[in-house]
């Protein structure tokens, strides 16, 4: 309907005055549940198209260790026993028993399973050279990297991705670390009233960091796992077999810290960032808790993607730390080592000496 127009004179001035634009009603949903469950329909899919494909193909075959000794071998069955124990905790006290009790998942077993989800983009360490050797002596079966479409990194087939401890991982990095830090934040409001939000997260992303070098040093050390395609220039302990980034913990922080961030906005009804509109929606109860658990994968997914699969890829094409590793650590490594060939890298550090 066309607004109405009063013209006022003054000596000086001419006013015009119209009616107000009726304003946009603040109770129209952003839709951005529809988004992040749109994602994690997408990882979901994967999922089930990486565990499907790679369980039924060639690839799916148990690691072998080779000839070279491996004195840690308490320390690598330790690690994957404990790994499963923290899993079944977790998974027990995050997503059955909330379920069993309210007919529904809680926000902390929507992110275990967030990151069960998320654990089938692991492999995309290797999606352009070897970055992670892990050790053959773990229950591995190779990887799925032949089973996503376009993956482009020769040889991270063999891959050893150990079941037992890598995907644990995934769960103890995600909500575990979500709990710890939100307990964290927490105890540092209470201390300190007047910390800004930022700095309270700067504390705990430096527990993070701290917690995770400690651990990744010890596992490089005895040879659970350690890092090829290292850059000299943020490494330590540069060429060695146990050498470190000094980025990586970083990154691994970034990774806890988006579960903790999305932990951290739940309200008093459970709801998170990216599901708080879902009570809204014209769907019933099993939908809602449905559509809310799909957008949780879907933040998960982007999360492994964006704080630690990319800038992880683009630092470790820089590296030039490609220790000669033992055999039970080589397999997947198909280059950068003794009579194989020059790894990604390495051939750009070669061309840009190259190039005036």
């Amino acid at each position: 309907m066309a607004s109405t127009r009063t013209i006022t004179k003054s000596s000086r001035n001419v006013y015009i005055a119209t009616s107000p634009r009726p304003h946009l009603s603040s109770d129209r949903p952003s839709g951005i549940v529809y988004f992040w469950a749109t994602l994690g329909i997408g990882i979901i899919a994967l999922l089930i198209n990486n565990v499907v494909r790679w369980s039924l193909s060639d690839d799916f075959v148990r690691s072998d260790p080779g000839p070279d000794p491996y004195p840690y071998l308490f320390i690598l069955r330790g690690t994957e026993a404990l790994s499963c124990a923290i899993f079944v905790l977790l998974g027990t006290h995050t997503l059955i028993l909330p379920w069993l009790r309210t007919g529904a998942p809680s926000l902390d077993g929507k992110l275990f399973l967030g990151g069960v989800s998320a654990s089938t983009l692991d492999i995309l360490f290797a999606v352009f050279q070897p970055t992670w050797a892990m050790n053959a002596h773990g229950l591995a079966y190779g990887s799925w990297a032949r089973s996503i479409p376009l993956f482009p990194g020769p040889g991270a087939h063999k891959v050893p991705w150990g079941l037992l401890w890598c995907l644990p991982a995934y769960i103890w990095l995600g909500v575990g670390a979500a709990i710890f830090g939100c307990a964290l934040l927490d105890a540092l409001h209470r201390a300190f009233p007047r910390l800004s939000t930022m700095a309270a997260y700067a504390v705990v992303q430096a527990a993070y960091y701290a917690i995770f070098a400690a651990l990744a040093t010890f596992w490089n050390r005895h040879q659970v796992y350690t890092y090829v395609s290292a850059p000299r220039a943020l490494t330590a302990w540069h060429g060695q077999v146990h050498q470190l980034p000094l980025y990586e913990p970083f990154l691994i922080g970034l990774y806890c810290w988006g579960y903790t961030w999305l932990r951290r906005s739940r309200d008093a009804a459970g709801r998170c960032a990216v599901d708080r509109e879902v009570d809204g929606l014209q769907i019933g109860g099993f939908g809602r808790e449905v559509l809310s658990a799909l957008a949780v994968c879907g933040w998960a997914a982007v999360v492994t993607v964006v704080a630690y699969m990319i800038p992880f890829s683009w630092l470790s094409m820089l590296g030039d730390g490609h220790p000669v590793l033992p055999s039970f650590l080589q397999q997947g490594i198909w280059c950068g080592q003794p009579g194989g060939p020059l790894c990604p890298g390495q051939m750009l550090a070669v061309m840009r000496e190259k190039v005036v």
